[in-house]
């Protein structure tokens, strides 16, 4: 591992509660400059937990990828294990949220998370608010690694890519022993998560719930590797930070 390279072992975490907002617990896994952040989070409704029925917008983009129970934001689609929703900057959505049961998420915002509530939404289903033109455009991703199959069992998805610069989302679904190249990303900063099963990547043993962020350097990058068990990973690529940010 190079020496910024952080990980992040989850189990080991406390959860946080969050402040004025009962029943919503975080681990933060990583802040970014402008307030960005990715954090694993966790609501019930056995703790407090009221699910807002209020639509909403954020001026930053928020991504979810659902990593345990079942959560919706319109009680219509809902977001089960490895199911994952993107919604750009100005994206209106929480019409009728709802929960099944306990819920955790990955959660990545990119700034400081507003909300602007919407009393008479012009739609019951995400849309966007003014003129926001975006490259990463929305996408509500059920059951992902359902609908492709690569090359030696290895399913690499795309979820959330942005057409001019290539960083964004993608889950990756490997069996016993295989890899998967990260590449060269100079240019870009990467962050992954193992949803299930175990990996190795450069040296480490990461297990379940491991958070990894590797910033951007050159080609040098290893594969991640899966354990016996196989493995499903959640990578993202995103604009990479100056090194003293």
């Amino acid at each position: 591992m190079t020496d910024r390279t952080v990980i992040v072992r989850t189990a080991d975490m406390e959860w946080a509660p969050v402040p004025n907002a009962p029943g919503l617990f975080t681990k933060l896994l990583r802040a970014r400059p402008g307030g960005g952040r990715t954090a694993l989070q966790r609501i019930d409704t056995n703790e407090g937990y009221t699910p807002p029925t209020r639509a909403h917008f954020h001026n930053v983009y928020e991504e979810i990828m659902c990593v345990k129970g079942a959560m919706s934001f319109d009680s219509v689609m809902w977001l089960e294990p490895v199911d994952y929703v993107y919604h750009p900057p100005r994206t209106v959505h929480g019409f009728m949220s709802a929960l099944k049961e306990e819920a955790w998420f990955l959660s990545r915002v990119g700034g400081a998370l507003d909300f602007n509530y919407i009393d008479e939404p012009l739609a019951r289903e995400a849309y966007a608010v003014g003129r926001y033109p975006e490259t990463r455009p929305l996408v509500y991703a059920p059951q992902p690694l359902g609908s492709e199959q690569g090359d030696d069992g290895v399913k690499a998805v795309p979820l959330s890519i942005d057409a001019a610069s290539g960083v964004g989302s993608r889950v990756v679904e490997l069996p016993a022993g295989a890899g998967y190249d990260l590449g060269g990303h100079e240019d870009t900063d990467v962050e992954f998560f193992v949803v299930t099963g175990a990996v190795t990547y450069r040296g480490a043993d990461l297990e379940e719930g491991t958070f990894v962020f590797s910033p951007g350097r050159s080609s040098d990058t290893e594969p991640l590797v899966a354990s016996a068990g196989g493995a499903v990973v959640y990578v993202t690529f995103l604009p990479k930070e100056d090194d003293d940010a």
